[in-house]
């Protein structure tokens, strides 16, 4: 089941942006450190109210075994036809629950959303290196929209 998070889900929320961070960590030591919080208690109690920020959660068995941090953004610019974008900031489904479908119906939720509010299109950021990730946006139709490239210095 797919709903909305709650202030009762913030410890599972913590836990899997746990398993983000570690995630990412593997990939870029050289940015992310090996612990810590992304949101403290008081940044994720400001979220569950914030209407442009809505977080989902997917629950097995009264059990939060995936979120889905959404962001709504709208691009307005000179030389930018206005539009309306969902922004994924964060997915995550708990390392013993993957490979069951359940990013992928997270996923799919996101997609509904969006045609709900009337976005455009749906936007996230993803890792180089992070190859699962990569391989399972792109079999749900993600397409790269543009490069960030770096040099280190």
């Amino acid at each position: 089941m797919i709903r909305r998070a709650k202030m009762e889900d913030i410890e599972s929320l913590n836990n899997l942006l746990g398993e983000v961070l570690l995630t990412h960590h593997s990939i870029r030591p050289d940015i992310f450190k090996d612990k810590g919080a992304k949101y403290n208690r008081d940044e994720l109690l400001k979220l569950l109210n914030n209407d442009r920020k809505p977080i989902f959660v997917y629950e097995d068995n009264n059990k939060v075994v995936g979120h889905l941090f959404l962001e709504i953004r709208e691009y307005e610019a000179n030389v930018i036809i206005p539009y309306k974008s969902l922004f994924i900031d964060d997915l995550c489904v708990l390392k013993e629950y993957r490979g069951q479908g359940i990013g992928k119906e997270l996923m799919e939720y996101a997609f509904e959303y969006a045609k709900r509010i009337g976005a455009r299109n749906i936007e996230l950021n993803v890792w180089n290196k992070n190859d699962s990730a990569i391989k399972f946006y792109e079999s749900l139709g993600l397409t790269v929209q543009k490069y960030t490239l770096e040099k280190s210095i």
